[in-house]
């Protein structure tokens, strides 16, 4: 599975460019020995080498841009990543005078703006922006009481449920898949995605456990494990689940239809990507209620426990697992219908748009 990050910023660019934004995007990329450009119908993907040492790829690619901006026009500057891009983003506002915008999706503000070796070049970024989106209401509400004068929008994630749907194909894959590794009486929880510390999974997978709950329940587990959690699951064999380290986006299709309930425990998170693919595939979801979960699913019969709350999880645990089949399947059809009407990609980029254009008048 590519990072929640590199997707999100795959759909809007390229939603961007179809509602006719000229957009050059750069590519910071370690893997990439010298820059290259490849042209697009509105505007250029350009691949520049990343190096370790940050300042030798700054007066790099000070000379790239002083040339290639010779030939295009750009009016503003969007930062939308890690460290690197933070870092560079505010020079370049500087050095050629454009405004900046920043986006916002969840770890590139949790893990720089309160980390004490980061927080300077993550605040120099905001406080430089003449707009921040952010895709949860909580970052929106935590930049505003940290800098008040700062103006900061909520442009929650979309999806288009037109291409992401289970085919036949998908949910007959799902079918066989339950059959051939869940014994019959247990039920699926699907945990999708780059599981590190901050979502939460080792503290669910330690509730299940607390709780006494293993007997009832197969774990799916798609996606890469930090070592702690590896040495957790070897540790406790009374634990059934099943890992894969990488399953393609789409092939994934073949197996959120085989959960039960799709489990997203962050302890502070943004708005995932799983969120909204598990919703739109009609799945109930059983998640924490911080950042783009509270957003979504607040007013919901979803299951939504308090962060880092054993009794709490353990206990929405419970319901789900006395909730009957039926009353699942409503849960996830009223969580498709959600999605479809609330959190698509048109909607998402309309906010974008309705941003860009307030800048402009």
């Amino acid at each position: 599975m590519r990072g929640g990050m590199a997707q999100s910023c795959d759909r809007i660019v390229f939603n961007l460019r179809k509602n006719g934004l000229e957009i050059h995007l750069l590519h910071l990329n370690s893997h990439t020995v010298s820059p290259k450009i490849n042209q697009t119908q509105c505007g250029n993907d350009i691949f520049f080498p990343l190096s370790d040492d940050l300042a030798h790829t700054f007066h790099l690619l000070r000379h790239f841009l002083n040339s290639y901006l010779q030939h295009t026009t750009c009016t503003h500057i969007v930062s939308f990543g890690g460290y690197a891009s933070m870092f560079l983003a505010p020079l370049f506002s500087k050095i050629l005078n454009l405004p900046l915008i920043t986006f916002l999706r969840g770890n590139d503000f949790d893990a720089g703006l309160f980390s004490p070796r980061r927080k300077d070049l993550v605040e120099e970024c905001l406080l430089q922006s003449v707009l921040i989106c952010s895709v949860s209401m909580d970052k929106v509400h935590l930049i505003e009481k940290l800098y008040p004068h700062l103006r900061v929008i909520y442009t929650p994630n979309g999806i288009d449920v037109s291409q992401w749907h289970a085919l036949p194909s998908d949910l007959e894959h799902a079918q066989n898949w339950r059959k051939t590794h869940v014994k019959s009486g247990k039920r699926v929880v699907g945990l999708f995605g780059h599981l590190k510390e901050k979502k939460g999974a080792l503290f669910f997978l330690e509730t299940i456990l607390r709780a006494d709950l293993q007997d009832n329940l197969h774990l799916l587990i798609v996606g890469e494990l930090q070592s702690e959690m590896k040495d957790f699951l070897v540790a406790e064999n009374t634990l059934a689940y099943t890992h894969y380290e990488f399953i393609d986006r789409y092939a994934l299709l073949g197996f959120y239809p085989a959960c039960d309930v799709v489990a997203v425990p962050s302890f502070y998170d943004g708005m995932p990507n799983v969120l909204l693919e598990a919703m739109a595939l009609g799945i109930p979801i059983i998640a924490s209620c911080v950042g783009g979960m509270a957003d979504v699913l607040r007013n919901t019969t979803n299951f939504l426990f308090e962060p880092n709350s054993f009794e709490d999880c353990a206990e929405k645990l419970n319901l789900f697992l006395q909730t009957e089949v039926e009353e699942l399947q409503k849960i996830g059809s009223a969580n498709y219908e959600l999605v479809r009407d609330f959190y698509t990609e048109s909607k998402e980029v309309e906010n974008y748009l309705k941003a860009f254009q307030s800048l402009i008048t």
